[in-house]
Formats: C-alpha cells, structure tokens, sequence
C-alpha cells in the first residue's frame, strides 16, 4: 500500500514539474516571439536569420535601426526572413575576403561560404531598373546583312564604398538575362532588330516588336533604391554577335562569320537621357569592328561596324535627375 501511495506521489509530482517547465518553455517561446513580431510591427525593413534551413532553429532579427547581431561564425545553410519592399546585403567570407552578397527575399536555404559566418547587414528600400533591347545597327547592303545572330548579355551591379560591386537579381532570381541566344541558322530570326548605319534609329525610341521573335525584349533587376539615389548602378553588356554579309545580290562576296565578341561596363548615370525623361537613358553598345574572311577569297577581308542599342528605364525622382 505505501508503496502505491509513493508511486502516485512521485507521478503528480512528475506532472507538476512538467508542467511548470513546459509553462516556462512556453513564456519564453512567446516572450521571443512577442517581442520579434513588435519589433517587426515598428520597423519598416527588417531580416530574420534562422541558424538552420527551412526556418529552424532561434532566428535572430535585425532592423534597419539596430545594430548587427552576433552570429554563429561556424554557419553553414541558413535561411531568411524579409520584409516586404526590403533588400538585405550580408557581409560574408568574414574569414577570408569580405564580400556583400544580395538577398531580395525569403529563402529557406542559403549556403555560406567556407563556413565564414555574417559579419555585416545592412537594408534597403527595395527599386528595379528596366533594361529593354532597343536593336542593333550595322551597315545593311542587301537582306543578308539583316541576319543577326549569336548571343546578348545582360547584368546588372551596384558599386559600394569600397570599390567592390554587388550582383543584382533579376525577376527571375538570376543574375543574369539573356536578350539573345541564337546560332547561325536558328529561329527566331533577329532581322526585325537590325538596322542600316545610313539610317540610324533614334537612340531615344524605345521600341515594342510585334514581329518575329516576339517583343518587347527586355527585363527588370532589383536593387536598392539608395545604390539609384548614389549614382551607383552600373550595367554589364556581354555576348558575342554575328552577322551575314553580301554587297548586293549578284555579288560572290558572301560571308555568314562576320562576328565579334564584348565585355563592357556602363554606369546609367552617365547616359544621356532620351528626348522624354519619363522614357529612359539611352545606352549605346559599341560601336565594334566585326571581321571575317571571305570563304571563297581567303585574302579578302571583310569589316563591319556593329552598335547595340538598350534602353534604361527607371523612377527618376530616386535620383532627382
């Protein structure tokens, strides 16, 4: 009999210092969690990491106000949080070569590098720059010289205080949009985009093809509103194009390799702006020097001049320009 009695003591015992832990637990659950969502509901940006992917683990929130919080050094995959209309640069590779990486958005698994932990936050009002291809223009003798084909590029970077840059995504979440991707031969057919050298486009025409391949051609990245607002926003044009060559339709000299590849950077804020400002900057590719050999002349060289016109289009009260 004492020992039943002893059995049901020590049971509600068990059960009351259960209870009173898990009461515990629970207040200090939703202490935390009271006061992320208050500090949530006062900040207008705001980032909550997660130690862990799919958002487990003890996130710790950082605001536009606060200071950046101390961070497991050993991180290996995390995941985020954001506020609506924020973007978040992480400093990163702490233990290396630090480097800002851009987050647009929540993310249930992010790997860090190297396992080198976050040594950095900083936010932003979140902005996008539109970039449209506006065509290209070349010297046009006869419909050969109107096959275009080959390959377009673009990115864009935002330049910080150090002198480094950071990638920015597309709508996509790529860091990088392809305008074109044509091999000689393929469809669509990018004639509708080319234009004579004697008849140059207006530079401030911001075009939208109905032909083949459908239009408009174009794409926005994000960035941060203040990277607008500092001149900041640089955009990477890439690719390598080739166009076809005849000097008239009886002519022998026909060519299909007249090509040539480019890597440049160009800052929007040194565009010049189209006619109507609410249009965009026009940015010019080029001029470039295209070469071939003439196949049935093998001495006979031929050289054409290529431009690539786009078109920038962004909210220009950002900067005030």
């Amino acid at each position: 009999m004492k020992k039943i009695i002893f059995g049901l003591f020590l049971t509600i015992l068990s059960q009351t210092l259960l209870a009173q832990i898990n009461n515990n637990v629970s207040k200090n659950i939703s202490k935390i969690n009271s006061n992320n969502s208050l500090l949530k509901l006062n900040s207008k940006q705001w980032i909550e990491i997660f130690p862990d992917e799919n958002f487990k683990g003890e996130p710790v929130l950082y605001t536009a106000k606060g200071l950046t919080p101390q961070l497991n050094k050993k991180l290996s995959k995390v995941s985020f949080k954001l506020s609506a209309g924020t973007v978040a640069y992480l400093t990163i590779n702490c233990t290396d070569i630090p480097s800002e990486v851009m987050i647009t958005g929540n993310n249930s698994s992010y790997s860090i590098p190297d396992m080198g932990g976050i040594c950095g936050i900083r936010l932003d009002e979140r902005a996008a720059i539109c970039i449209k291809f506006n065509g290209i223009e070349t010297q046009i003798h006869n419909n050969d010289c109107k096959k275009v084909t080959g390959t377009l590029n673009v990115s864009v970077i935002e330049k910080q205080d150090d002198g480094s840059f950071v990638s920015c995504f597309n709508k996509a979440q790529k860091l990088k949009t392809v305008f074109m991707d044509a091999p000689k031969g393929s469809t669509p057919n990018f004639s509708s985009f080319v234009y004579n050298t004697l008849t140059e486009p207006p530079a401030e025409t911001v075009r939208n093809y109905s032909l083949s391949p459908i239009g408009p051609i174009q794409d926005s990245f994000i960035v941060g509103k203040s990277a607008i607002r500092d001149k900041r926003i640089f955009i990477k044009v890439s690719g390598d194009i080739n166009t076809e060559h005849k000097m008239a339709d009886l002519a022998t000299d026909y060519t299909d390799n007249v090509h040539r590849a480019f890597n440049d950077e160009f800052n929007i804020n040194r565009l010049s702006f189209f006619n109507l400002q609410a249009k965009g900057k026009a940015l010019i590719a080029g001029p470039y020097s295209a070469t071939a050999v003439q196949q049935r002349s093998p001495g006979y060289i031929i050289q054409k001049q290529l431009k690539i016109f786009l078109a920038v289009v962004y909210d220009f009260r950002i900067s005030g320009e």
